[in-house]
């Protein structure tokens, strides 16, 4: 559990900064990074679990700030309970983010891998670490708002499950570019949107109800499913596939464009 806030004018300042692997954090106080590009919360490694509980808010309401940033490793899970915000111009609710090239980690491990036995052991260790998605499930029974997205996926970031509980309310659009052929990975490997769950795993929530007006961007990746309760959507879904499980409802004004996979 972390009991430090964070109240910081500073401009790239970051609130949290989870750089560890297998950690499960806790946090338990407000944080509010109101810089030029900074930061709520930062995730680099693997396996760890990151929860915001209700009463928390996580906030990055300057220019070009992110609530939320998971931006490398694999299996990681993030539980919103509370509230994660960045409301300020081109502002992230929740951005995940591995870039190809660009990323430091691997630009230096390719150029440095076979020169000595460190940078030899940080090659396998880089490619151990991203072999898998970035993010298991992103769990939100909070609220998520981001003036230029609620949520952001880069191309080459692979997040398996964005789920929607009881609680949860988005202000912002919900954008993909990730498309697995661009990283030779089977077509199938798309993210879950999954509407109306109690938990994790997928468990249908009857008593669930939410209304969402953004648009639901990711042509190459998103695969929604209603699963339990109602959901009224106010919208534009672009994604691959959308269906409703028996006992769920959707209704709404919206727009679904389909894609073959």
């Amino acid at each position: 559990i972390n009991t430090a806030g964070f109240n910081s004018a500073a401009s790239y300042g970051t609130g949290l900064h989870v750089y560890r692997d297998k950690l499960n954090v806790t946090q338990a106080t407000n944080i509010n990074a109101s810089g030029y590009g900074a930061g709520g919360i930062r995730v680099d490694g693997v396996d760890n679990t990151v929860t915001i509980p209700r009463g928390v808010t996580v906030a990055a309401n300057g220019s070009y700030g992110t609530g939320l940033l998971v931006s490398y490793g694999k299996g990681n899970v993030i539980n919103l309970n509370g509230v994660v915000e960045a409301t300020g111009p081109q502002g992230i609710g929740a951005h995940f983010g591995i870039s190809e090239y660009t990323n430091s980690y691997r630009w230096e491990s390719v150029s440095l891998a076979g020169d000595n036995s460190d940078d030899r052991y940080f090659f396998t260790k880089m490619n151990s670490d991203l072999y898998g998605a970035l993010v298991d499930s992103f769990n939100i029974a909070g609220s998520l708002t981001g003036s230029s997205a609620a949520i952001r996926i880069n191309a080459y970031t692979h997040v398996k499950a964005i789920n929607f509980m009881q609680g949860a309310t988005i202000t912002g659009d919900i954008l993909s570019e990730w498309n697995p052929s661009f990283t030779y990975t089977p077509v199938n490997y798309g993210t879950a949107i999954n509407v109306g769950v109690s938990d994790a795993a997928g468990t249908p929530d009857p008593a669930f109800t939410m209304r969402y007006d953004g648009t639901i961007y990711g042509p190459a990746s998103f695969n929604l499913h209603v699963v339990g309760g109602t959901f009224s959507y106010n919208g534009t879904y672009s994604g691959l596939t959308a269906a409703v499980q028996a006992g769920a409802t959707l209704k709404g004004n919206a727009t679904y464009l389909l894609y073959v996979d």
